[in-house]
């Protein structure tokens, strides 16, 4: 990362979902050696009780998450952005919780930031952490100075139908990620789709509402698939808070609004063979549903390409060749995406 980008602001750097470590008060439960190797396999599942927010445990959030054993996740970002002389603050957050929970959090922090400072931040924001900032400066758009997205699902898509389903495997370990875990969890509810179709396909489309507990248990999907969790009617209460919320989520997100003159670009990629649907039986399927031979678009193998524009928004698109999850060791389309927002700043 050049230099020349360093005007003074400070950076603040917001992961995506699964991005940050999480520890309790035994050590880091997410993600380490010990979960990587399947020594430690406990599921990384939230309680299912709701008050005025989910119920908590006893998690907490420790930073963006840089590599796991030999294998980098945002490593290149953060030793690049660490090097510079500006004031470079990553923004950390649990990402199994509502959106908008971690949002009040990132606004307290761009207060402290400016009080510090006597200047806004520039955000970089990756995944889903890009709802975060944008769910954030939406309310306080006064606290940044600009914002760069990376591969942020404006849009929707079912990429995570299989963790919801299946779980997912992190190294030697499935258990940590396993539906029970995945379907405690509140904030990835918000990236299904919310239009006619919904991506479920058979003989043909076949309706599904992706934010109805009562439509994942008639298709038999998720915890309601035949032998996936021991009870799954213990999760139809938390599952149905949980979604109204994240379609109410969802509905902001894609209402047109203004962030105040804030320049944004975003970093996107339309390389990738990205999935659009799933389908019902199918020669690799797992529960009834096979994940993987579907239909798929340009993207960058987790999010569609037009998914990426932020709605009812001004920006400025730099393209990428890689994928979703190595965007940001993209140094060039980084380095450019960030030099063209310094030079849209007062004296730029």
């Amino acid at each position: 990362m050049s230099d020349d980008l360093d005007d003074g602001a400070p950076l603040v750097f917001v992961h995506g979902i699964k991005g940050g470590h999480l520890r309790d008060p035994g050590g880091r439960r997410w993600v380490g050696a010990k979960q990587a190797l399947g020594l430690d396999r406990r599921p990384l599942s939230l309680p299912l009780g709701w008050t005025e927010q989910q119920d908590r445990d006893e998690l907490v959030p420790d930073g963006p998450i840089s590599k796991v054993l030999w294998v980098p996740i945002y490593a290149g970002f953060l030793a690049a952005a660490e090097r510079r002389h500006r004031a470079f603050v990553p923004f950390s957050y649990d990402w199994r919780r509502e959106i908008p929970e971690a949002a009040a959090r990132l606004i307290q922090l761009l207060e402290r930031l400016a009080a510090e400072h006597g200047r806004p931040a520039r955000v970089v924001a990756h995944s889903m952490g890009g709802l975060v900032t944008l769910h954030a400066l939406r309310e306080r758009p006064e606290l940044a100075c600009g914002i760069l997205f990376a591969g942020t699902p404006f849009g929707t898509g079912i990429g995570f139908a299989r963790d919801t389903h299946q779980g997912s495997v992190t190294g030697l370990n499935g258990r940590t990620l396993s539906i029970e875990a995945a379907n405690t969890w509140s904030a990835h509810w918000v990236f299904f789709p919310t239009g006619p179709d919904a991506g479920l396909r058979g003989e043909g489309p076949l309706e599904h509402d992706w934010y109805d507990p009562a439509s994942w248990e008639q298709h038999k999907l998720g915890v309601f698939a035949e032998g996936a969790v021991p009870d799954p009617a213990s999760y139809r209460a938390h599952l149905q808070e949980a979604m109204t919320r994240a379609r109410a989520t969802r509905t902001r997100i894609e209402d047109p609004g203004q962030l105040a003159g804030v320049p944004i670009a975003i970093l996107r990629s339309g390389d990738h063979p990205t999935p659009t649907t799933v389908l019902r039986g199918g020669p690799k399927a797992v529960r009834g549903w096979d994940m993987d031979t579907v239909e798929t678009t340009a993207g960058d193998g987790r999010v569609r390409h037009p998914a990426t524009e932020p709605p009812g928004l001004e920006f400025r698109a730099f393209e990428s060749a890689a994928g979703h999850d190595a965007l940001l060791d993209d140094q060039a389309g980084v380095e450019a995406a960030l030099g063209w927002l310094v030079a849209q700043a007062p004296g730029g």
